[in-house]
């Protein structure tokens, strides 16, 4: 083989290394994918999130679980800002996940343990009579639930939302996980850092799923706002921040997406 020959073969192989440098290997570790919050509309985007999500980690051999909180509701939802007027929720729609394990809290007995005056020291950043703020609060301690059945045999975890429909999940943004940085998307920041999807190592993930606990200090020096308030306790643990291209639309209980997510994707 002559010089030039080698040097093209060289070449060559420096580009294979590097583009399997970048294509995260099952063989680094165990994923948790985790949902949080209420099933108000998964029968609306299973069919999604199997297609964009899971369909994807499975064709790339990713070892995943899932894991999942949410609530069961004994009446209809009522939230004016979400165009939501007394709809009803199949409390029985966590069914269409294929889950690991699963903890399923009644929303009602939460919000009578809950004294939600306490958080309203700073007013109401939606001004919608604290409807915003509650959901806020009940979906914060489903996070910190769901996180709470993953183990420390879990490298990496995927926290998701079930009311949401994605785009293709980049199997590519695995490989930028790193030992202090979390990685979240970058649109509707909100004046902080979208709170929707996220992604990073088992440590990272668990300060990131586990605000419910300091929520409540925060709220008495400050609006309690979700976004400026995950942003707080993002720099808080020094931890570093990379935006990635998973997006996720919100489907209403009653099968709306919001104007403000509709040209998303």
């Amino acid at each position: 083989m002559n010089s030039c020959a080698i040097i093209i073969a060289i070449i060559v192989l420096l580009f294979i290394f590097m583009g399997n440098k970048n294509t995260f290997s099952s063989k680094k570790g165990k994923l948790a994918v985790v949902f949080f919050g209420l099933m108000r509309s998964l029968p609306l985007t299973i069919d999604n999130i199997n297609e964009n999500v899971f369909k994807i980690l499975d064709k790339n051999n990713i070892d995943y679980e899932i894991f999942a909180h949410t609530y069961s509701l004994n009446k209809p939802i009522y939230n004016p800002r979400s165009d939501e007027i007394n709809t009803k929720v199949d409390n029985d729609s966590y069914r269409l996940l294929d889950y690991e394990n699963i903890l399923i809290e009644e929303e009602e007995e939460f919000d009578r343990q809950i004294n939600y005056d306490s958080y309203k020291r700073n007013g109401d950043p939606w001004d919608n009579d604290w409807i915003s703020l509650k959901n806020v609060i009940r979906s914060l301690n489903s996070m910190k639930h769901a996180i709470s059945l993953v183990d420390d045999t879990y490298d990496y975890v995927l926290i998701l939302r079930p009311d949401m429909i994605y785009n293709k999940f980049n199997i590519n943004d695995l490989s930028k996980i790193k030992e202090n940085n979390i990685l979240i998307p970058y649109y509707h920041p909100s004046g902080g850092y979208n709170d929707r999807i996220a992604m990073g190592n088992l440590n990272i993930m668990r300060i990131y799923a586990n605000r419910f606990d300091d929520f409540l200090d925060y709220s008495e020096y400050n609006s309690p706002h979700a976004e400026t308030y995950l942003k707080e306790i993002i720099t808080r643990n020094n931890i570093d921040v990379e935006k990635i291209s998973l997006i996720g639309k919100r489907v209403r209980s009653n099968g709306s997406i919001p104007k403000w997510d509709k040209e998303l994707f």
